[in-house]
């Protein structure tokens, strides 16, 4: 049976098909490796031995920020955690430019979140829309170029926390 299916698809990847492009995405195909064309919504043709097609949703998304350990300016433990509005305007740079630039700006936020509020007091940090809007300014900076527009940030946890490190992995035994 596994050799049918990898039959199936060495064959399917030989035909050429037709791809459709949603009404709320924006594609960039690629030709030969090097020749690119961005593609707006509709139906295409892909020959898939020469031609790869990269897409995504351009409508506004919300992606959350996991909560993040912070120490304060004035030395208190805080956790901080908030979501991120933002929409793709640039296709071919959010595609090509940038590895998976929803995970990459996760991953970017995390760090900014972290950069800002530690040069924060915790009297400073309670004021969550000035720190959304520091935040905000920081990853449009950091995230120039990739083809996204940063609209909000949002902080959605802000309080003070203990935080215990535990030496867990068995392999780090201390005697």
């Amino acid at each position: 049976m596994d050799f049918l299916t990898r039959f199936y698809e060495a064959v399917r990847k030989l035909v050429p098909r037709v791809e459709l492009i949603q009404p709320d995405e924006a594609a960039v195909r690629v030709t030969l490796g090097t020749i690119e064309k961005i593609l707006p919504p509709g139906w295409y043709f892909l020959w898939p031995v020469i031609q790869e097609i990269f897409y995504s949703a351009v409508t506004t998304q919300v992606q959350d920020i996991r909560c993040q350990s912070v120490t304060s300016k004035d030395g208190r433990d805080m956790v901080v955690s908030g979501a991120i509005r933002f929409k793709i305007t640039d296709i071919r740079k959010a595609m090509l430019e940038v590895q998976d630039c929803e995970a990459s700006l996760i991953a970017l936020s995390l760090g900014v979140l972290l950069a800002v509020a530690s040069t924060m007091t915790e009297e400073e940090l309670s004021d969550t829309e000035q720190l959304g809007d520091n935040i905000l300014k920081k990853i449009r900076e950091e995230a120039a170029g990739w083809g996204l527009k940063i609209q909000k940030v949002y902080i959605t946890d802000l309080g003070r926390t203990r935080n215990i490190r535990l030496l867990t992995n068995e392999a780090v035994r201390v005697e």
